[in-house]
């Protein structure tokens, strides 16, 4: 699910949405965590969003996702970041789409 709405809400109704993404998420196999690249060079996705990232199950896995390689010149690609997969890509260019790919054939099955 795509959670862009996860913060503090003060409408009731958009509080009851964030909550219902919150159990998704509780239900999930795995997050994939979006970042764009030319707004932070942090990989470590507890220095990208902590608050979030502390409401996890402490099990979940998380996949960091650094969007617009192509901008920032980062080499494409996958690695390991304290204990977390981290994907290099471009979504514009479509190069590291099929690195990602993979990776969630491997991981999830």
């Amino acid at each position: 699910i795509d959670t862009a709405g996860l913060r503090d809400a003060s409408d009731e109704v958009e509080r009851i949405g964030i909550e219902r993404a919150w159990q998704e998420i509780e239900q999930a196999d795995r997050v994939l965590f979006m970042v764009d690249g030319t707004t932070t060079d942090a990989v470590d996705p507890a220095d990208i969003w902590p608050d979030f990232i502390a409401r996890l199950p402490k099990n979940l896995p998380i996949t960091v996702v650094r969007n617009k390689a192509d901008i920032t010149g980062e080499t494409l690609g996958i690695s390991e970041v304290n204990g977390h997969s981290l994907v290099r890509l471009s979504a514009r260019t479509g190069e590291g789409i099929d690195v990602l790919r993979n990776h969630l054939k491997q991981s999830m099955g």
